[in-house]
């Protein structure tokens, strides 16, 4: 589970005209581009807390979680 900035140096999985291309630097230096996530910004986003925290009563659980989430194209985590 990330928060929505770490969501967005991670690549999208979402189909070909989805997420935000941006130049990336490959292994020996070359420039290519590659389609990076949205997060919050993408219909496909789910946060986590909709999902994990089943004992609303449990703060650390529900702690933990909040403010994060997952690529909802992805599956669970």
């Amino acid at each position: 589970m990330h928060t929505p900035d770490e969501a967005k140096d991670i690549r999208c999985c979402g189909p070909e005209d989805c997420g935000e291309t941006r130049r990336h630097e490959g292994h020996a230096g070359e420039q290519n581009y590659r389609r990076f996530c949205l997060a919050a910004g993408c219909s496909a986003w789910r946060w986590a807390e909709t999902f994990s925290v089943t004992d609303r009563h449990d703060a650390e659980i529900a702690e933990k979680f909040m403010g994060k989430g997952f690529c909802g194209l992805a599956g669970r985590p």
